[in-house]
């Protein structure tokens, strides 16, 4: 019985691959170009501008406890 799973499961694999292999073909009749992103610079000359967004600012998290802790179980 674990023959026919593994046997099962190879001819799956193989046929899915198959179906991609076909399926990225068919989009080499009509290929699309790459166009490179314009790259981005700060105005200011800094070298901590976002790629895309330009300068985020810094954020700051912060966390209270009320002098209580979590339990550890040991188990």
């Amino acid at each position: 019985m674990r023959v026919y799973a593994l046997l099962l499961g190879i001819l799956f694999t193989t046929g899915y691959g198959y179906a991609a292999q076909v399926a990225v073909s068919s989009l080499k009749a009509n290929p699309a170009t790459a166009v490179e992103p314009a790259a981005t610079s700060p105005a200011d000359g800094a070298l901590d501008g976002v790629w895309y967004g330009g300068v985020l600012a810094p954020v700051t998290v912060e966390s209270r406890t009320d002098g209580t802790r979590a339990a550890a179980d040991s188990g």
